[in-house]
């Protein structure tokens, strides 16, 4: 077998992005006879990057070392020589591409917080669930839980019955005292402090639970990229859908496209 020490990849499969584990290879945009120069691309200190010949779009994962998903996508060090081998994986590809190609969502603006609402009514019918809005004011969310109550209740529970035991173990073990022939565990004098800890802890596990549900610590959201995203703040009532198959990504850009959403596009996070 020949040596092949950049990797390549190519596009027969005609899907929208390749996820790759590389950031130097070459792109070779179809099988041959069909393939364009092979092109060297190199994404430096980005993580996506676009063949100047063929349009593909790279983007990188360094998880899959020198794979890449689809896995059709690779191209061999020692490529079929019979054509008709060709076609068997190139077809074989696309029957995987629509159950497997995973990591997408599907992004729209609408004009209108009753459209907004309508259409997440009808994905929730269609039984697409993860769903997030973005929308420049307030807005019934009928269709979004947050488990922040239940953890901050949590928070505070352990902070209470954390303190009623350090006060209890303090005055009964480590250092007890009698005071006016009171018993040790005297335990209604425990309960205002520990009601105080508890309530510390609820406030604490509050903040730090809104930060990470937000999740105000994610620096960096693909949906601020997209047309759709920068209308958020102003004038644009957004909704992001994650789909996890490319058949999932066509049917909720249709569904979007019916309800007339503007405009719909997709991102590869």
């Amino acid at each position: 077998m020949k040596s092949q020490a950049t990797p390549h990849f190519h596009n027969e499969l005609g899907v929208p992005r390749i996820i790759v584990g590389v950031k130097e290879f070459m792109c070779i945009g179809a099988w041959p006879p069909n393939d364009h120069p092979h092109v060297f691309l190199d994404m430096g200190a980005a993580t996506q990057i676009i063949c100047p010949y063929c349009g593909t779009a790279y983007s990188f994962d360094p998880r899959l070392g020198e794979r890449c998903d689809p896995p059709q996508c690779a191209y061999p060090a020692e490529p079929p020589s019979d054509p008709d081998d060709v076609t068997a994986v190139s077809q074989g590809g696309r029957e995987t591409l629509s159950e497997d190609y995973v990591r997408g969502a599907v992004v729209a603006a609408f004009k209108a917080g009753e459209e907004l609402e309508h259409a997440l009514d009808c994905l929730k019918i269609r039984g697409f669930d993860a769903v997030r809005t973005y929308s420049p004011g307030d807005r019934d969310d009928r269709s979004a839980s947050s488990p922040l109550p239940a953890i901050t209740l949590i928070g505070g529970a352990i902070g209470f019955l954390g303190g009623f035991a350090m006060e209890a173990y303090a005055n009964t073990v480590s250092y007890p005292l009698n005071v006016g022939g009171r018993p040790d565990f005297s335990w209604a004098s425990f309960v205002p402090i520990a009601l105080e800890i508890g309530m510390l802890a609820a406030v604490l596990t509050a903040i730090f639970g809104y930060c990470f549900a937000a999740p105000l610590f994610s620096y960096f959201e693909p949906i601020d990229e997209t047309a759709a995203g920068r209308g958020a703040a102003h004038d644009g009532w957004i909704i992001a859908v994650d789909t996890h198959t490319a058949n999932e990504m066509r049917e909720v850009e249709r569904l979007l496209n019916e309800l007339g959403a503007q405009p719909v596009e997709e991102i590869f996070p």
